[in-house]
């Protein structure tokens, strides 16, 4: 057997930029930054993004910094890291175009005040508009990266982007990123993508995506297998939603495996804790809004009995302060326990001032004897709504090819488009027979526009999806939206 050979991935840290940016509106100063450098400089990082973007707009306007300054400072505690920064081609870190001149001059500067590398993009990925700024890095002996600004449509063909890889290597850039800002790169597209990058372009290939859409990780994993050679992360307490995927996460996916990052994750554990008093800070502000927060609960795999019940209630208890709805998995646990533990709940959020929504998942293979039950305890114990449904054990009209793995692990539930009739239907029951009284989420075989206007024609006020993202990404939800005429 021939030796796996190694392909460590690298990583670009975006806390000390993009994170903040994207979370907390670029207001982490220049002060909560310094302390925590030495030990990010430890990590063996390809980069840390730390200037660029918005910093210049946040430093002046907002934190009465001097942005040059905070550069400065950063390059001198960070002695074995490249900083990089993000560079608006031919706006540099304005929102106008600027004379040829000026790009040279901020690029020469910014180079020498500390700069190793600088991300350079239009966000029309046109050509004009970063010509100057690479040849103005390539100058100043800096590392020239060109960021394309991923999006959707018909123009945007493999073909357009292996040709702007080809063209950008010829302009002189040193390294090749793409920006999905948006966070509109699925996984499978990820694949095809970085795959007809290395294919059209040797240049090291980088991916920066944000959480927004939720699958920037699956995204990630897809790219990294394909070829990608840097992925962007940013430190767990700025991470997810509108920023990055988690650095902590992200290493640890990638452990043992042939893209092992060789990142000591105590190391970044530690670095975590120094950031997460700042994310507590921030959300206690109002300057951190994590939107909707949801936990769905489900059953401990090793608790029996009594314990059952007391495991729903630890997570309810610690968790609510925090939280703004709970799901509670119908068929997780015998009818029972969870009357008891609905019963619980009841008593406890009528004890605290914050009330909590609570809503039930329910499987597809629900019958409607069930059904009665579930809407019984629903009316006695006040439960906001329903989430229908989850996935269907029955696989009969699956075609199923048996591995040996398989009849291993055995069957698990079915999701996405072959659920879709089951949930209409338990939608449907739901509609007839609650008066409206709840709110009903529709979920479950949603795989496209037709599909959520069936499902609320079923009955649902809302409808969830996730498999839909999965196949076709985030503009699914416009499709949707227009669908259904909002």
């Amino acid at each position: 057997m021939s030796e796996v050979v190694k392909k460590p991935l690298k990583i670009t840290e975006t806390v000390l930029r993009d994170a903040h940016q994207s979370l907390i509106a670029t207001r982490m100063t220049t002060e909560q930054m310094l302390p925590i450098v030495d030990k990010m400089d430890k990590v063996g990082y390809n980069a840390v993004e730390c200037w660029g973007g918005a910093t210049f707009d946040a430093c002046l306007r907002f934190l009465k910094e001097d942005p040059w300054d905070r550069l400065r400072k950063l390059r001198d505690g960070f002695k074995n890291t490249k900083l990089q920064m993000l560079f608006r081609g031919q706006n540099i870190l304005g929102y106008r175009p600027y004379a040829d001149d000026v790009v040279e001059y901020f690029v020469q500067k910014s180079i020498a005040n500390g700069i190793d590398i600088i991300r350079i993009f239009d966000c029309l990925n046109d050509i004009r508009n970063l010509q100057t700024a690479v040849t103005a890095c390539n100058k100043e002996k800096g590392h020239a990266q060109v960021a394309l600004s991923y999006t959707l449509g018909d123009a945007y063909t493999l073909d357009y982007w292996m040709d702007m890889a080809k063209r950008v290597e010829d302009m002189g850039a040193d390294s090749l990123c793409i920006k999905d800002m948006a966070g509109l790169l699925v996984p499978a597209k990820a694949t095809e993508l970085v795959q007809a990058l290395k294919d059209s372009t040797s240049l090291p290939v980088e991916l920066h995506t944000h959480y927004t859409s939720g699958v920037a990780s699956m995204t990630y994993m897809k790219a990294v297998e394909a070829g990608v050679d840097i992925i962007d992360t940013a430190m767990s307490p700025f991470a997810l939603g509108t920023s990055q995927p988690a650095t902590e996460v992200m290493v640890e996916a990638f452990k043992g495996t042939e893209f092992d990052t060789g990142l000591d994750l105590n190391l970044l554990s530690e670095i975590a804790d120094y950031f997460r008093p700042m994310r507590e800070e921030a959300l206690a502000s109002g300057l951190m809004n994590p939107k909707v927060l949801g936990v769905n609960i489900n059953k401990n795999p090793l608790s029996v009995g009594e314990q059952i019940i007391k495991d729903f209630e630890l997570v309810f208890t610690r968790l609510y302060e925090s939280v703004d709805y709970f799901t509670l998995n119908w068929g997780s646990i015998d009818k029972e326990s969870f009357a008891k533990v609905l019963e619980n709940f009841t008593t406890f959020r009528e004890a605290v001032n914050k009330r909590c929504s609570i809503f039930i998942k329910l499987p597809a293979d629900i019958d409607e004897k069930e059904l009665d039950l579930v809407i019984s305890l629903a009316y006695k114990y006040s439960i906001e709504g329903f989430i229908a449904t989850g996935p269907t054990m029955d696989r009969s009209e699956l075609h199923q090819t048996k591995t040996k793995q398989l009849e291993k692990i055995g069957n698990g539930g079915v999701s996405g488009r072959g659920i879709g009739k089951k949930s209409q239907k338990v939608v449907h029951y739901l509609s007839e027979h609650t008066d409206r009284h709840f709110l009903i989420i529709g979920a479950g075989g949603i795989m496209t526009a037709e599909d959520a206007a069936d499902m609320i024609s079923q009955g649902a006020d809302m409808v969830q999806i996730y498999s839909a993202f999965i196949y076709s990404g985030p503009s699914i939800v416009h499709q949707i939206g227009k669908k259904l005429k909002y």
